[in-house]
């Protein structure tokens, strides 16, 4: 055993996976703060993007479960659909390459549709915002599903076409099917980022002075190793999201970790909010996780959302604010 040899490639496949981890992971933390419109100021480099990259790789992994069987099954029915009918192979590759086209640009198209979410209220919630607070795994595993299926099609075909039997470059049509592949695989990590992301919150103890215009409950909804945005309201009821400095929530107690979903329910607009009111509110809030408020529905329904509820937690691993040496 060439145990220097062994070493080298170890490190090259270990440098490999972190940069892809820190891309995927960038592309993630991005769309979820695009989808929940928090904006946290992202910095070029942060250790934080390894490790979401790599949550992103995993829950990607649980979703290649389901993804695999349907790849084949289309393969199989391609075939069969050729067997029966024969056109030249021209005009098959641009069919397919014209419907593969249209299929990516309805993906960017729903995977971009919610935006700004906390700041709606959640009676005016359109199917796509209720996909991004986690009420409609239907929809949020149902698109991510779809588009890792089309990702593995695509690199099949592409492989078949470049590598298993080299055929004469067609210009056109290769390049089109590799950047149709490349936005594949850069709206696998946006979709994680809105629909799957980090979605418990940390509800504080009181409001932190650098944001007093906010009163009780108030969460930390997102951030990075340098601020924290938090979501509270105004005394006029109305929907705030505030970015504060980390410093600032030194010595300010958490009093619960929730699911968003549960903390955003809690702090609808209305009139005026006295304590008592936010008491209220914030009582409407327990500790447990969502499963409760998703036991409802047939089978189906219940089976979606245990799988969206075990991907949310695994995309929940982790610190929220990392620390340079911790890389």
């Amino acid at each position: 055993m060439n145990i220097p040899e062994l070493a080298k490639q170890l490190a090259t496949v270990l440098g490999t996976a972190s940069v892809l981890g820190y891309i995927t992971g960038y592309l993630a933390m991005r769309a979820r703060a695009f989808a929940l419109g928090s904006d946290p100021v992202f910095a070029l480099v942060d250790a934080a993007y390894v490790f979401a990259g790599f949550r992103f790789l995993f829950v990607t992994l649980l979703l290649l479960l389901a993804a695999v069987p349907c790849v084949f099954l289309l393969r199989w029915g391609l075939v069969s659909a050729k067997a029966l009918w024969s056109p030249p192979q021209q005009i098959l590759d641009w069919l397919g390459i014209g419907l593969l086209a249209i299929a990516v640009l309805w993906l960017i198209g729903q995977s971009l549709a919610a935006t700004g979410v906390l700041l709606i209220p959640p009676e005016t919630y359109s199917g796509w915002d209720k996909a991004v607070m986690g009420r409609a795994p239907l929809r949020s595993l149902g698109l991510c599903t779809l588009t890792l299926i089309l990702f593995c099609a695509a690199l099949l075909w592409a492989h078949a076409r470049w590598i298993t039997t080299p055929q004469p470059l067609d210009w056109p049509l290769d390049w089109l099917l590799g950047l149709l592949l490349a936005v594949l695989a850069f709206l696998l990590p946006i979709q994680h980022g809105a629909f799957f992301a980090d979605r418990n919150v940390r509800v504080l103890h009181r409001v932190p002075d650098a944001a007093a215009s906010l009163v009780p409950p108030v969460a930390v909804v997102d951030g990075t190793a340098d601020n924290a945005t938090l979501l509270g309201r105004d005394a006029k009821g109305e929907r705030l999201l505030t970015t504060v400095k980390r410093e600032a929530l030194n010595g300010v107690g958490v009093r619960r970790i929730v699911p968003l979903a549960k903390f955003n329910a809690a702090v609808l607009p209305g009139p005026a909010v006295a304590q008592v009111v936010a008491t209220r509110a914030e009582g409407s809030m327990t500790d447990g996780n969502a499963s409760t408020d998703r036991a409802e529905g047939s089978w189906l329904e219940r089976l979606l959302a245990q799988v969206q509820l075990t991907i949310e937690k695994i995309s929940a691993l982790g610190d929220s604010g990392i620390e340079a040496g911790q890389l």
